[in-house]
């Protein structure tokens, strides 16, 4: 697939949108899955697989993936530092399980850092379809200029009659704090050391049996079982 497009999302996160070289429709994914790149960092060595979830609203024509540069991530800082806009990539049929489930119930969308990309094809989806059920997007972030997806899932919520959003800073910019105090940062951010045990505490007692969907780091997605009690819980990624 070529590389269509390069979005820088935050200091850390770059999105790349990929479209089919021979211009055929890609197989139709479900908000939530990923795709494997192999990636072939030079011509001495085999290939390298990294997989990566698709971020943006499922579709014929593209996909659309979000990596973040981490230090001494062979496959992270080839896409991220010497990837270049028309570069051919190499990319597996879309896959996993870990998808939005047809329900009644209100849906939660937890997320922090990175892991926000399967959770934000799962909001493009629900925007899309403008679905109207509550749905409560919590993300967690060290601050503003370390936030991917601030503008898009802030856009993205407005499309949603009942779609509430939760956004939590734990190590904020004196910028973030300073704007909170004088009222000019979003009432629904909230500054934090802890975000999921602080969120639990915030969302209504109603939405206890919702349908939960967790892409974060490890030690947070141990959290968000301590925190929360759902009798409906997707499978968590982290």
């Amino acid at each position: 697939m070529r590389v269509a497009n390069i979005n820088k999302e935050s200091d850390s996160v770059t999105s790349f949108l990929l479209e089919p070289v021979d211009g055929q429709s890609l197989p139709l994914f479900q908000a939530g899955q990923f795709v494997v790149l192999r990636l072939h960092l030079d011509p001495y060595n085999p290939p390298v697989p990294r997989r990566y979830s698709l971020s943006d609203l499922p579709g014929a024509d593209h996909f659309g993936i979000s990596v973040k540069n981490e230090l001494n991530g062979i496959g992270s800082s080839f896409l991220c530092s010497r990837t270049r806009e028309g570069d051919v990539l190499e990319v597996s049929a879309p896959r996993g399980s870990f998808t939005l489930r047809s329900s009644q119930s209100p849906v939660v969308l937890l997320s922090a850092g990175v892991g926000a990309t399967p959770v934000m094809a799962m909001l493009h989806t629900l925007a899309a379809e403008r679905w109207q059920r509550e749905i409560w997007w919590i993300n967690g972030a060290r601050n503003r200029v370390e936030h991917p997806f601030a503008e898009e899932s802030r856009s993205l919520l407005k499309q949603l009659s009942r779609g509430r959003g939760y956004i939590v800073y734990s190590r904020p910019a004196w910028q973030s704090a300073a704007a909170m105090e004088n009222g000019s940062c979003s009432p629904t951010t909230l500054l934090c050391t802890h975000f999921y045990f602080d969120c639990a505490f915030r969302i209504p007692s109603k939405v206890a049996k919702a349908l939960f969907a967790s892409a974060s780091p490890g030690a947070s997605s141990r959290a968000v079982c301590s925190s929360f009690s759902a009798s409906s819980r997707l499978p968590i990624r982290a």
